[in-house]
Order: C-alpha cells, then structure tokens, then sequence
C-alpha cells in the first residue's frame, strides 16, 4: 500500500512537471517576441539605463509591462520543471544533480524578485521622470532601476543548471540524445545573455535572446514535457 500511494505521488510529480514545463515554452515564445517588440531605448540589458529609457517608457510602457510580467510567470512555472528534472535525475550523479538544482531555483527566484520589481517600480518612475531637475534626473540615471539583479545573473545561474543536467541526462541516457544537446545549447545561451550584460554588449544580449527565447528554450521546454509525459508519467503509473 505505501508503495501504491508513493507511485501516485510521483506522477503527481511528473504531471506538474511536464505540464509546466509545455507552459514555460509557450510563455517564452512570448517573452522572445515581446523583446523584439519593446522600443530600442527600452533594452536596458547591454546599454544600461539612459535619460532615452525613462521618456521612451513614459510614452509607451505596455509591451515593457507584459514582457517583464511574462518573465516573472514563466519563472514561477519553472520551478515546477528545475525539480522535475531533479526528480527524473534521481541518483545518477546526485551530489552535483543536488547542486545544480539549488543554483537553478536561487537562479529563477532572482528572475521572479528582479523581473517583479523592475515591471512595477519601472513606468512609475518613467511617469515623473520628465518633471525632475537636472540634478534629480542625474541622481535617478546613477541610482538606475530598482532591480536586484543588474547583470542577469539569473540567467547565469540558469545556465549553469541546463547545461549540467542535460550533460547529465545526456551521459546516463535519461533523455533522448538530442533533446539534451538542445539543452546544452541552451544552457550556453542563457550564460552568454549573461556574459552580454557583464561586457555591455547589446549585439550579444540581442542574439542569445533571440535565438534562445524563439527558438531553443521554447523547443527544448516543450520537448521535454512531451518526453517527460511519456517516459516517466506512464511508467510510475505502471508501478
């Protein structure tokens, strides 16, 4: 009996698991497009904050609101995925499994804290910034946004999550091959959004979320719901 009612709550597991994971993939499609969508004055990653910024966001704030809002959603939905893929990990290397996944939850609760923040505090600010003297408009520019992660090093950390446990699946052969290299490849990306930022180069950020936003993480998190779906869901259900 206790061994029936363990194997329900493991696929309880998984089913949240694989579901948001298929959400997180769609959100960030959403994400990738919203980027490209925000006015050139509004990407704060490489160019940091500029007088442009907050009278850009004072006349247009929407697609800057629902791009950050869209962060912080994804975010909490990948929790649900950083502890599934823990889970379907099991022993194989638990020590740095363990590890990574530690790093991959401080990592997306950086996302949600910073992402949360800086939507809100953001377009207010923008709404008074035009009113400010001179030396109030400078104090605002030097103080920049109220974000608690200026460098993305959520992504940085996130990355570092990816990239091991895909390496991870990859050599105990928990996942099918290439859905791992996707997720190698991701993990590259979300580290170079990071790199980006540290170096201020807007070109860097701009391709790493562009290709990872549009076209690898949505894949590899679509993917891997379908593949958690199938290979894990079914079986614990089995027993």
């Amino acid at each position: 009996m206790p061994n029936e009612e363990s194997s329900v709550k493991i696929e309880d597991f998984i089913r949240v698991g694989w579901i948001s994971s298929l959400t997180v993939g769609i959100l960030y499609l959403l994400v990738g497009v919203t980027h490209f969508l925000l006015p050139f004055d509004q990407l704060r990653g490489g160019r940091g904050i500029t007088e442009a910024f907050f009278l850009s966001l004072a006349e247009h704030s929407l697609v800057f609101s629902v791009h950050y809002w869209l962060v912080v959603l994804l975010s909490l939905f990948s929790i649900a995925v950083i502890l599934a893929f823990f889970k379907i990990l099991g022993s194989a290397n638990k020590g740095i499994a363990s590890w990574v996944t530690v790093i991959g939850i401080i990592g997306t609760a950086l996302s949600i804290v910073d992402f949360a923040s800086v939507g809100v505090k953001a377009p207010r600010m923008a709404q008074h910034f035009s009113s400010y003297t001179g030396s109030e408009k400078w104090a605002a520019l030097a103080a920049g946004l109220p974000h608690v992660d200026p460098c993305f090093l959520s992504w940085g950390l996130l990355g570092i999550w990816a990239f091991a446990c895909s390496w991870l699946a990859l050599k105990n052969k928990l996942l099918p091959k290439n859905l791992c290299f996707v997720g190698i490849l991701g993990g590259s990306l979300y580290i170079l959004v990071f790199l980006g930022s540290i170096l201020q180069e807007q070109l860097i950020v701009d391709i790493a979320v562009g290709v990872g936003g549009l076209i690898i993480a949505p894949i590899w998190y679509i993917w891997f719901g379908l593949a958690l779906k199938k290979n894990y869901g079914c079986k614990n259900s089995a027993g």
